[in-house]
């Protein structure tokens, strides 16, 4: 059990930050303890903590990199592109390619090597 003991009226949420294990399944269930006595439990919440792992890092074929994976290039309408994208991390991240920041492009589009 990870009891809460801080008090902060301004605030509805609270962090558990470095107390939880890595690809770990956990059980959460709250309940609110007023002056007079507890109140009951809410309905279980049941999570599993992602495994440990690295961050992602991502090299696009335009030299932009980091970890964002965002990024901008104007082309003539009607012009060829091809782009690239090496992405690696623990565990494995995915791709997804957006056109315009909303609209996704056609997978039968993409090339996967």
């Amino acid at each position: 059990m990870i009891p809460i003991t801080e008090k902060d009226e301004n605030r509805l949420y609270y962090k558990i930050d470095g107390t939880l294990e890595p690809d770990t399944e956990y059980v959460f269930r709250m309940r609110a303890v007023y002056p007079d006595g507890p109140g009951v439990f809410s309905d279980a919440c049941i999570t599993k903590t992602l495994p440990d792992g690295n961050a992602p890092y991502i090299l696009i074929s335009n030299g932009d990199h980091g970890v964002e994976g965002k990024t901008e290039i104007t082309i003539l309408p009607g012009s060829a592109l091809d782009l690239s994208c090496n992405a690696t991390g623990q565990p494995r991240p995915t791709v997804k390619w957006i056109r315009s920041g909303y609209y996704p492009i056609d997978p039968a589009w993409i090339i996967f090597e």
